[in-house]
């Protein structure tokens, strides 16, 4: 039989059969090391699939186990809290869930082992049977096979013919039972080829099949219980937001209970000091000595007295000697001992005309050393501790600004009572700021910083309305003021109707905005609040990226500049709600939105003609268009003005509105005021013109919030002349100084003893000043009826030719 006669049968021949050939042979070697293999993983796969269903099995049992303490521990705590406790509901809606799970895991279970394991073991026991059968005929006909033919081929001559037919007959009969036993070994190796794709092949497809349809039934069972785990999450992250809302409260409460603790202590034995030492005569200075109070000092304080350590020697040779200083009235005083006369300090500094710095650490080889920069020379202190160090420098730059304001009031006191702009009337004095500082602390959220816990925050984030440390202060200022406008409360001027908007919103309301989606909340606060890096980070997906921002429901409200969420932002400017307001910008919506349904009125047009005050400064501190006109040419200061807002209109002329502005009846904003009657803004308006040169300048003259507005008072006749400003060195260009500038030159150098050259002035476009010949006080010129110039610039006097 050839091997063609084996192919012709139309079979999937493995190994086909062929002439009994050494090469033969060897193919048949091969395929049967094929088999031996393929036996072996069959037998690794079913006991692989044996232990993932007992694995199942375990998990099941386990699941179970843990399915029913969970309903145990939900009916144990809805025993102690009747009624619809959230926990107990929440535990019993999640063991629902889990024994669903469960339930699909052990029907899969079950079905692996029907699917896979019993049929491989069912192969790897019965399926090999025929082939090992066929196995050992095989080897058996070869062995016979060479022992006929090797007796045949060492027949010798003295053997009969019987003998010799014999052993022919014994050949033949071993060469057909080679071939029929190699026929069915090559069958049996053939079957078992075939029997991988028939059996192994299909059992694989219906595990893997099975195996899909746990996933696709658990998938179906998580979308009917998707809205409960949802809703379970919601109240999670309500829960948790309520608990770091406490245990922020724990630790600022925790931290004010040891420094009560602390100074209640540290009073007791001062008390005891007092006592103790109020019988013994005592200098002066020891009395001020025993006058400190323990504690904390306000952030507005500007007198100290205390111990402080003096740098003093030569470059190479330095020591730090032990001084008691006294800063009080803006003179800052050391004292060698303290039976020193108080009359006769060792050092006396007026910080009017002193610049005072921290000193970084790798600078000194000592903590807490900062340096007062005075007119002759420099002097470097040590502070016994980094706290006294930070009070000794806020102490000395309030005494220096409260000092330079003094001096500034008092040079200008001469004026008319008239000369206070009247756009400066409602900013806040240092009693008045320390007040609504404290205030504002008292506020549930406004305690700590709205982007970490520092306790105390004295930045703040005026056009959003929150309250920051120095060190968020800082990442507030990389965003740029187009985000996060950052002002100190004590660096800088408050106006009154900033301060409240600012007590309107606070921390708590900003961060309902900023920090809605608390799930990314808790994910991305960081774990260490020293690290600048994650704090930056946290801060611009806050703020710059709006990353924590509640989505809104419909998607073209988050579309930027789109109209729906303009009339978003609009409606919230009529209902007068800054939050609302804010959120919509945090949302992409445009500030100057025109609402062509309402007369071309923007959100400003809106906020102002209801009169809300709050959501006005809120929309003017994220830079809207207080010039923008309506259909009739209107800006929202017609509207204030006509309607008598005073409030309104003071707030829309510190922010850029021009008061000359005139719609298409050519009217302005004291026309309107005073065809409406209303008394309280054209009396505002007419006080505004004159006697003062108020003149707008397109793009913005920089006169808001960024930068304070200062316009000065025109002079009149009957006006003292000012003091001459101070003569600029010739190597130098010539530079433009604003009047305060010169101002606070002048009041420093007063306060150094230098004199100064008068020289002749001219303070505004319209102002003529004249020297007499003799140096004293001239006369004043006013020139009527100019067109408007650009602001005034104060340039020295070029030197005269010999």
């Amino acid at each position: 039989m050839s091997s063609t006669d084996v192919k012709g049968s139309g079979a999937c021949v493995f190994v086909p059969y062929e002439e009994d050939t050494p090469e033969f042979r060897e193919r048949v070697k091969a395929a049967e090391t094929n088999v031996d293999d393929y036996k072996k993983r069959v037998k690794k796969i079913a006991d692989r699939a044996k232990n993932v269903q007992k694995a199942s099995a375990s998990l099941v049992d386990s699941m179970g186990s843990l399915v029913d303490e969970l309903m145990q521990l939900s009916m144990l705590d809805a025993v102690y809290k009747p009624g619809n406790d959230p926990f107990s509901k929440g535990v019993a809606d999640l063991v629902a869930v889990l024994n669903t799970v469960n339930t699909l895991q052990q029907n899969w279970q079950n079905t692996i082992g029907a699917t896979l394991v019993q049929p491989l073991e069912d192969l790897g026991k019965t399926g090999f049977k025929k082939y090992e059968d066929s196995k050992k005929a095989y080897r058996k006909a070869i062995s016979k096979h060479e022992s006929a033919f090797s007796k045949l081929l060492s027949v010798k001559e003295a053997t009969t013919a019987e003998d010799k037919l014999e052993m022919q007959k014994t050949a033949d009969s071993a060469v057909v039972a080679l071939q029929s036993g190699t026929l069915d070994h090559l069958e049996a190796i053939n079957e078992l080829d075939s029997k991988k794709l028939m059996v192994v092949l299909d059992r694989l497809r219906a595990f893997t099949d099975v195996t899909a349809q746990l996933f696709v039934a658990g998938s179906e069972a998580l979308v009917t219980v998707k809205p409960t785990l949802r809703d379970i999450q919601t109240k999670v992250i309500e829960r948790r937001r309520v608990l770091n809302s406490e245990d922020r409260d724990l630790f600022v409460a925790a931290r004010a209970q040891v420094n009560t603790a602390k100074r209640e202590q540290a009073m007791a034995t001062h008390e005891l000091e007092m006592e103790l030492r109020a019988a013994q005569p005592m200098t002066e200075l020891e009395r001020e000595e025993l006058n400190i109070v323990p504690g904390p000092l306000s952030p507005f304080a500007r007198e100290k007295v205390g111990w402080i350590y003096k740098k003093a020697g030569k470059r190479m040779i330095t020591k730090w000697d032990k001084r008691f200083a006294i800063l009080r009235n803006g003179i800052f005083r050391l004292y060698r001992t303290l039976q020193s006369d108080v009359s006769e300090p060792s050092t006396e500094l007026n910080v009017m005309v002193a610049n005072v710095k921290p000193l970084p650490e790798q600078s000194s080889s000592r903590p807490n050393v900062f340096q007062m920069v005075g007119v002759e020379r420099t002097y470097y202190l040590q502070a016994e501790d980094e706290e006294q160090m930070n009070e000794w420098l806020n102490v000395i730059q309030n005494a220096t600004a409260y000092a330079l304001a003094t001096a500034e009031s008092a040079a200008s006191s001469s004026a008319k009572a008239n000369s206070v702009h009247p756009l400066k009337e409602d900013l806040l004095g240092v009693d008045e700021l320390e007040k609504a500082l404290f205030a504002l602390w008292d506020t549930p959220g406004n305690e700590t910083c709205c982007d970490c816990f520092a306790p105390r925050p004295q930045w703040v984030s005026i056009n959003l309305g929150c309250l920051i440390c120095i060190e968020c202060s800082g990442h507030h200022r990389n965003l740029g003021v187009h985000i996060s406008k950052v002002r100190s409360f004590r660096l800088d001027d408050w106006d009154a109707t900033v301060m409240a908007y600012l007590q309107n919103m606070g921390n708590v309301r900003v961060n309902s905005v900023y920090e809605a989606d608390q799930a990314r909340v808790v994910r991305y606060r960081p774990k260490d609040e020293t690290n600048a890096l994650m704090r930056e980070a946290y801060i611009k997906k806050k703020y710059e990226q709006r990353f924590l921002v509640a989505r809104a429901d419909d998607p073209d409200a988050e579309a930027p500049n789109s109209d729906r969420a303009g009339l978003l932002l609009f409606n919230a400017a009529v209902r007068g709600d800054p939050v609302a307001i804010l959120l919509e910008l945090a949302r992409g919506a445009d500030i100057n939105w025109v609402s062509l349904e309402s007369s071309s009125y923007t959100p400003l047009h809106a906020s102002v003609s209801h009169g809300h005050i709050h959501a006005s400064t809120c929309l003017v501190l994220n830079t809207a268009d207080t010039n923008k006109a309506d259909l009739y040419g209107k800006t929202p200061l017609h509207i204030a003005a006509a309607a008598n807002r005073g409030e309104l209109l003071r707030l829309l002329l510190k922010n850029d509105a021009d008061p000359k502005v005139t719609d298409v009846q050519g009217m302005t904003p004291l026309d309107h005021a005073n065809l409406a009657g209303a008394e309280e803004t054209a009396a505002f308006l007419t006080r505004l013109e004159a006697p003062y040169q108020y003149e707008f300048i397109p793009g913005g003259s920089g006169q808001g919030y960024d930068q304070p507005f200062r316009p000065q008072p025109l002079a009149r006749v009957d006006d003292p002349l000012p003091p001459p400003p101070v003569a600029a060195s010739t190597s130098r260009t010539d530079r433009t100084m604003s009047d305060n500038s010169i101002a606070s030159l002048q009041i420093k150098n007063q306060a150094a003893g230098k004199r100064q050259r008068p020289r002749s002035i001219a303070l505004q476009s319209n102002v003529d000043v004249i020297p007499a010949d003799d140096g004293t006080a001239g006369t004043v010129k006013l020139r009527r009826n100019l067109p408007s110039l650009p602001p005034p610039s104060l340039k020295p006097k070029p030197k005269a030719s010999p």
